[in-house]
């Protein structure tokens, strides 16, 4: 018969991954990264030329529901869901998701930082 296996330190993880659920720094830090897309997004459609009024209306909102923080951006113009998706007789010219994509490896980073900085907090007894 083997012997039973003794893990250490397990109340300590388990206090630790309990903390995560207030991670005080993720909503700012989930926000300022949401701010960031809107404004590079706005920029993109500035640079398209006489969208200056569907840049004024990309907004960050942020969603309801669900225990963690959360961030949508984006407009509620349907011009800028026809611009972004195209139509039958318009080909789409993205804005909103290239500029998500070519920052989702900072957003990520941020985002780990975060929980790192949460795991690494001492433990509430």
């Amino acid at each position: 018969m083997k012997p039973p296996i003794e893990i250490r330190g397990l109340d300590t993880l388990n206090q630790r991954l309990a903390s995560l659920g207030a991670m005080d720094g993720l909503a700012p830090a989930l926000r300022a990264e949401a701010d960031a897309v809107a404004s590079a997004a706005r920029e993109r459609l500035k640079e398209g030329g006489g969208r200056d009024r569907l840049a004024a209306s990309v907004e960050v909102t942020a969603a309801a529901g669900g225990s963690q923080p959360a961030f949508a951006v984006g407009t509620a113009a349907p011009a800028g869901f026809y611009l972004e998706f195209g139509t039958a007789k318009m080909r789409a010219r993205p804005w909103l998701v290239p500029i998500l994509h070519a920052r989702l490896r900072g957003i990520n980073h941020t985002v780990r930082k975060v929980i790192s900085a949460a795991m690494k907090a001492r433990p509430q007894a």
